[in-house]
This record gives structure tokens, C-alpha cells and sequence, in this order.
């Protein structure tokens, strides 16, 4: 996801969901800069103390590309 941070190759993580928000850049009701801020990164907290729409929310949901998946703890050294 952090390889995706440019206005032209835009993702960010919502819930753990990967979403690619490139083309979403110019629809953005709040200009491109909040999202950009955040790309490649781990958006959940500011898009959640934004108070999004319901249909901003499903929006999201539907630029989504993939779910993160959890690293695997690293093995203990005995």
C-alpha cells in the first residue's frame, strides 16, 4: 500500500480495507490534500472523525480493492 502514494497511484487503508482513491481525487467534496495526506497510509482515523455520510461510507466501500492482511507475529527466540 505505501508503494501507492502519489496523486497519480492514490490508496489509503479504511477499516482495513485497501481502497485506490486515485480517481476519487477530483470528486472529493474536500479536495484532494485530506486524502493525500494520508496516501499510502492508514486513513481510518481521520475519515472516521470526519463524520462521513452513510453514502460517503459506501463509496468507500466501493473503491476497495483488497483487505489487509495481518502480519504473522515474528517466531520467539528460545
Amino acid at each position: 500500500v505505501a508503494e501507492h502514494s502519489a496523486e497519480g497511484d492514490c490508496w489509503i487503508i479504511i477499516n482495513g480495507k485497501v481502497c485506490d482513491v486515485t480517481q476519487f481525487l477530483v470528486q472529493h467534496p474536500g479536495g484532494a490534500r485530506p486524502i493525500l495526506k494520508k496516501a499510502g497510509k492508514d486513513a481510518t482515523k481521520v475519515f472516521d472523525s470526519v463524520g462521513h455520510s452513510k453514502d460517503a461510507i459506501e463509496m468507500v466501500t466501493s473503491l476497495c480493492v483488497g483487505e489487509l492482511k495481518e502480519e504473522s507475529e515474528p517466531a520467539q527466540e528460545s
